[in-house]
């Protein structure tokens, strides 16, 4: 079974009247609502975890922690729902000039599939059929008067209301497609334009390669003479270590020299006495 995604204006849905259509529970469950405002998470927006400690909440507080995380739930399902972009149709009922609502929802529309927009008046829709002829991403809009007679059913006869519209409201009708021309189908002019485009397009992923490709290589540049610098640092304190024991050894050579000496003065004292 497939899935319907209804978007609303305000604080609540308004599909009250779908309880009283003796659907099944099953079609009921395949709809989902999500609010303009939350199509886009706010930035500061928290999940229900972080707010709140779940193993210091008891009673009522736990309650209302299992609530908000079941609304929070079903908000993130239909935003995931939404930014697939695998739709297979879009129906536009709305008080607003339905030419403001379409670029924000066409993207999320797949190719070869119908777009369909209500009003009970045709003058709301003369501008959005305009609108619509002239975006590349919609074909052969058609507008459409739809026909409605109401009857008043009374115990034993049926009869049409006395007082009532001569139109139901109209349709706007419009498939979707995806404006990748191919280039057998193109003028030599415009086969050279999507060309050149292309050819923009690869020197700038390539630039920007060759950029990640360089900022990559001067990190790896500095890491290197950083450890280059340390090796130094390291070679300098040993040799001076090396020249220290050096010194050391040779003040002890000099030292002992010096004794030697000594000793030898005072044995040539001594002979000359005795």
């Amino acid at each position: 079974m497939g899935t319907i995604l209804g978007l609303y204006d305000g604080d609540n849905p308004h599909y009250d009247i779908l309880k009283y259509m003796n659907f099944s529970q099953d079609i009921l469950d395949s709809i989902k609502v999500l609010s303009w405002l939350r199509i886009h998470r706010p930035a500061d927006e928290k999940t229900p975890d972080e707010l709140q400690d779940v193993t210091t909440l008891t009673g009522k507080d736990l309650e209302g922690y299992h609530r908000r995380l079941k609304a929070y739930t079903i908000v993130e399902e239909a935003r995931k729902i939404l930014f697939q972009a695998d739709f297979d149709g879009l129906i536009i009922a709305s008080q607003y000039q339905p030419e403001s609502i379409l670029p924000k929802l066409l993207p999320y529309i797949r190719g070869s599939r119908p777009v369909v927009v209500y009003h009970p008046h045709k003058e709301a829709l003369l501008e959005t059929s305009t609108w619509m002829r002239k975006c590349p991403d919609l074909l052969a809009p058609q507008l459409t008067e739809s026909w409605l007679r109401k009857s008043q059913v009374l115990p034993g006869r049926t009869h049409p209301e006395m007082s009532t519209w001569g139109s139901g409201g109209c349709l706007l009708t419009a498939t979707r497609i995806l404006d990748q021309p191919v280039q057998a189908a193109l003028t030599k002019k415009e086969r050279a334009a999507m060309e050149k485009k292309n050819a923009e397009a690869k020197k700038l992923k390539r630039e920007r390669e060759e950029a990640e490709s360089n900022a990559a290589s001067s990190s790896s540049s500095l890491s290197v003479e950083a450890t280059s610098s340390t090796t130094t640092t390291t070679t300098t304190t040993t040799t001076t270590t090396t020249t220290v024991l050096e010194t050391e050894v040779v003040v002890e050579s000099a030292e002992v020299i010096k004794e030697e000496n000594d000793g030898d003065e005072r044995a040539v004292k001594r002979v000359k006495q005795e």
